[in-house]
């Protein structure tokens, strides 16, 4: 064996060591904080976000009838917060897609889910009717 060769002639468990004091083994536990930081910020962001949101009112067309050539009536769903008042546009559309009439369809607080009738007058005879816009006022 060679004289020069520190490692030659000596014990494995002394080679170890110094291999190990040379080349620490990586810390992983930091990573885990790490991760966890970042996990708990996001939770508070997306809290923080879900929180400060504008609370909104929508609404669909439940059924509708044709009364006559100039009447269209829909019955409504408004959904909106119990304590807020919500107004919705409510279109009549007739065979070429046009708007041939709307009105207007408003739901007092009381209620997070209201139902309402509207008639709607129409300068056509109308095939359909649509929730054009609906908002808290």
């Amino acid at each position: 064996m060679d004289s020069a060769d520190p490692v030659a002639g000596s014990d494995p468990a002394d080679a170890r060591a110094r291999l190990a004091a040379r080349y620490p083994e990586r810390r992983r536990g930091n990573v885990w904080w790490w991760v966890a930081l970042g996990l708990l910020v996001a939770g508070v962001v997306g809290f923080f976000i879900w929180t400060r949101t504008e609370p909104t009112a929508r609404a669909e067309v439940l059924a509708y009838e044709t009364l006559s050539d100039s009447r269209l009536q829909a019955d409504i769903l408004i959904q909106k917060p119990e304590d807020a008042v919500a107004t919705c546009t409510i279109v009549a559309i007739d065979r070429s897609a046009s708007v041939v009439g709307s009105t207007v369809a408003r739901a007092e607080p009381g209620r997070a889910d209201v139902s309402v009738r509207v008639v709607i007058e129409t300068i056509q005879p109308a095939s359909v009717a649509q929730v054009a816009d609906c908002a808290l006022a």
